[in-house]
């Protein structure tokens, strides 16, 4: 992005492709990328959290709980 702006290229669009990890999902975010073409599989590992997890299954829980009329 910096090597873009400096030379008068501010209105490019960068592209990050070949992802293979969240690390490289989380540096092109930092080096200014317009947009990442990632893999399902990256994309899924960016979701997965023990928190995440945790409260789904508490959201699933309540809501199987919920009086039925």
């Amino acid at each position: 992005r910096k090597l873009f702006d400096a030379f008068g290229l501010a209105d490019t669009n960068m592209i990050a492709a070949s992802i293979k990890d969240v690390s490289q999902v989380i540096d092109s975010i930092i080096a200014g990328a317009d947009s990442i073409a990632v893999p399902f599989s990256v994309f899924e590992a960016m979701c997965e959290h023990p928190l995440t997890s945790a409260g789904l299954d508490a959201f699933i829980k309540d809501y199987i709980n919920i009086p039925q009329d």
